[in-house]
């Protein structure tokens, strides 16, 4: 599965990616694997943007 979205990464295990995002005020977001089963498997963290 392809990601084809400038907010998205797919990695291989054990890969590094990047991305970069600016927020002008605090945040609470969710990120998460979209690859089908992996958010139910556990694949995603809250983030807090300070």
């Amino acid at each position: 599965m392809s990601h084809s979205h400038s907010n998205s990464l797919l990695l291989e295990p054990n890969k590094r990616g990047e991305i970069i995002w600016k927020f002008s005020t605090n945040k609470e977001l969710e990120i998460a694997c979209n690859v089908p089963g992996h958010y139910q498997a556990g694949m995603v963290s809250a983030v807090s943007i300070n």
